[in-house]
């Protein structure tokens, strides 16, 4: 049943129609590191020479403090 649910979602989604002015990321995978683990994203950028690949960088920044 969780599989029908899934495959009705998919389907749903490519149906949406494309909107060239809206920038989407699709996920593709997930990446877990033990060496990254509890860490705050510190930044991103794409790649020039090949848009589909973003590189993440990891600090030890704590974003949330609100004091």
């Amino acid at each position: 049943m969780a599989l029908k649910k899934e495959e009705e979602s998919k389907k749903k989604h490519e149906e949406e129609e494309f909107d060239p002015d809206v920038i989407n990321l699709k996920h593709l995978f997930k990446f877990t590191c033990d060496k990254v683990e509890g860490r705050n994203i510190s930044c991103m950028d794409f790649n020039s020479a090949n848009p589909d690949l973003l590189a993440v960088g990891y600090g030890e920044f704590d974003m949330d403090n609100t004091e």
